[in-house]
């Protein structure tokens, strides 16, 4: 069979199946609001916002949906969905318009299991259209592992009215008879290049015939034919694959895979330019400047007017918002400079399409030698877009061959797979968001961060620092945050934010304390980026973990109290230390020879800086076990 008409049978069969089970999705109550706010369900009641059906605009029937805000205030409905079925694919439509103000709508559909756990969701944003036009917003999302209920959220961003109407939700896409995992492939551009993946089955799928494989997409104007092979995998119901790839250029590609009657399935495919890292990032994934590790402190959401008092608070780092031209940035870098702190520059627009990309490397390429910028953020939760793979792709690479110094970013969010977008940047911004008493969470979420990036690239932690709704969290407990972050394998820490809406962390009690805070963690930062781990220390509370590592002369000793109230204790070092003193200021530690006795406070963490005894009076190391014997009984 040739390509075409492999892929024309390939199209058959998936309109075949959405013909077929269309129907089978849940039904919406009142999609075209002509019932006024039957089935939706408005957000608790905010000042400065508005909910309601109206007769204003409307694109089909007598009402419409109209959210009407002041800055800040981000009004939304929702409407929940049962019956979802697990890793099936479903399409919500809405119609949206916006009226006069900078307003604008968004489209989430949210996904759920039996017990409401939430399991992730996904954005779509009214496009820039003039006043009065009406626009369709489509989100396709697959349904993941143990769906069980879905939700369907209209939101508008910023001040101004949106209106809705006309909302509807199918099914267009059965669960495939197979996954491919991973969800995104990335392999340098060469000839031969090989990537690897899994097929895990469904119960009832009967494969016959071998596989085959075609890269689509990269502005090709037909399939291009790749080798694939296969051998059974770790369960029964599951193949290993692999693919050599054919020759391509740097891009954005789709690998489809499939076998004879059988639907395929697609991942997405980022050929990258071969190259080095970006001059700030050093082999061992660390930032640099000047030669010396750099530990970002920053802050989200910054005008250049708060600069200075970002300065005295200890930052090093502020993200401002998109340039709209080289002018814009050069008054922020100018501003910057004065104030010694260094820039994260949003590139948001540059996602937009190819024009917009290449304005954004222009803007890149200009400052691309200015020591001020720290680097470029991307996007801000690419996982929530479906639709952002091809042009984000398409937008760092245009970034990284006009700038060679600075790093490329992502913010990942909460629930983002993070080794499926650290490919797309050279630096990921995890979101952690722990919440009041929610210690475990910011550890979960940084772990999980370590475990999936650490090896190829820098990762920086993005805690909460509050926004409107929810105030900041207690000064202990924002320690336990950045220690964690340090201990973890961060490079530095990001507030999310300093103003939003009705929220300013200026006017909050963190502020104050954020000078100390901040120097804690550049301290940490460098120390645990640079040291020697002591391993595995001995303490005498179940309760408490610690870490400890040597630089230079100095260990740098980290203890945390994973239980609700204080305690007391004592940890037993593997080498002589003098002196100590805590990093918040609290004084001396009570130090002798190798033990160090402490005092946490509920939840909290400690960080001690301790000094190294002479060498002369240091434990002579463990003599190293001698070979094993052969036995008697051992082969030739």
């Amino acid at each position: 069979m040739s390509i075409l008409r492999c892929l024309s049978a390939i199209v058959l069969l998936s309109v075949l199946s959405t013909l077929l089970l269309a129907a089978q999705a849940p039904a919406l109550k009142n999609p075209g609001f002509e019932g006024g706010m039957d089935g939706w369900h408005p957000m608790p009641e905010t000042p400065g916002a508005a909910v309601a059906a109206v007769k204003v605009n409307t694109h089909d029937g007598e009402l419409s949906l109209e959210l009407k805000a002041e800055e800040g205030k981000n009004p939304w409905v929702a409407q929940g969905l049962p019956d979802i079925i697990p890793h099936a694919t479903y399409l919500l439509t809405v119609y949206v318009q916006h009226d006069e103000g900078v307003g604008r709508g968004a489209v989430k559909l949210e996904f759920y299991d039996a017990q409401d756990k939430y399991l992730g969701g996904h954005y779509g944003l009214e496009p820039e259209t003039p006043t009065g036009d009406w626009t369709s917003v489509q989100v396709r999302a697959g349904a993941p592992d143990n769906a069980a209920k879905a939700a369907v959220i209209l939101r508008m961003l910023g001040a101004g009215a949106v209106y809705y109407d006309d909302v509807s939700f199918s099914l267009v896409a059965p669960p495939p008879a197979f996954r491919l995992s991973p969800a995104r492939l990335t392999a340098p551009v060469e000839a031969g290049a090989k990537v690897s993946l899994t097929a895990d089955l469904a119960p009832t799928t009967q494969l016959k015939g071998d596989p085959q494989a075609f890269v689509v997409g990269g502005g090709a104007e037909t399939p291009k034919r790749a080798a694939v092979a296969s051998a059974p995998g770790a369960t029964r119901r599951s193949l290993k694959l692999e693919v050599t790839l054919p020759q391509l250029a740097p891009g954005f590609y789709r690998l489809q895979i499939g076998w004879p009657q059988v639907i395929p399935a697609t991942v997405d495919l980022v050929l990258l330019p071969s190259g080095q890292r970006p001059a700030e990032m050093d082999d061992q994934a660390r930032f640099v400047q000047g030669g010396e590790v750099f530990v970002p402190v920053g802050v989200y959401h910054v005008r250049p007017e708060d600069f200075p008092a970002l300065a005295q608070a200890g930052f090093t780092v502020a993200q401002i918002g998109p340039p709209a031209q080289a002018g814009e940035l050069q008054t922020a870098v100018v501003a910057a400079r004065e104030a010694k702190l260094r820039l994260l520059v949003p590139l948001y627009p540059g996602l937009a399409n190819r024009a917009a990309a290449e304005a954004a490397a222009g803007l890149v390429k200009h400052f691309s030698g200015e020591e001020t910028i720290f680097g470029w953020l991307l996007a801000d939760q690419p996982e929530v877009r479906a639709d952002l793979s091809g042009p984000l792709t398409d937008l760092y690479i245009r970034v990284r061959q006009a700038d060679a110094t600075h790093p490329c970013f992502l913010t990942a969010g909460p629930e983002a797979d993070l080794s499926a977008w650290a490919p797309l940047c050279d630096a990921l911004l995890v979101q952690a968001f722990p919440r009041a008493g929610e210690a475990g969470a910011v550890t979960k979420r940084l772990d999980e961060a370590g475990d999936a990036v650490r090896a190829t690239q820098p990762w920086a932690a993005v805690l909460a620092a509050g926004w409107p709704g929810q105030g900041s969290p207690e000064v202990e407990e924002a320690r336990a945050w950045l220690y964690r972050a340090m201990v973890d394998g961060s490079t530095g820490a990001l507030w999310f934010s300093l103003r939003e809406g009705d929220w300013d962390l200026t006017a909050s009690p963190l502020w104050e304390e954020l000078p100390r805070l901040n120097a804690e963690a550049v301290q940490l930062g460098r120390a645990f980026q640079q040291g020697e781990s002591l391993g595995q220390l001995e303490l005498s509370v179940e309760q408490v973990s610690a870490q400890a590592v040597k630089l230079g002369e100095e260990v740098f000793l980290v203890l945390f109290n994973e239980s609700t109230h204080p305690l007391q204790g004592a940890v037993r070092l593997p080498m002589v230390v003098t002196h100590g003193t805590y990093l918040d200021g609290a004084g001396e530690a009570n130090v002798r020879s190798r033990t160090v006795r402490f005092d946490l406070p509920p939840g909290g963490a400690r960080a001690i800086r301790l000094t190294l005894a002479p060498a002369g009076e240091q434990p002579a190391p463990a003599p190293e076990p001698p070979p094993a014997e052969p036995s008697d009984e051992a082969g030739p």
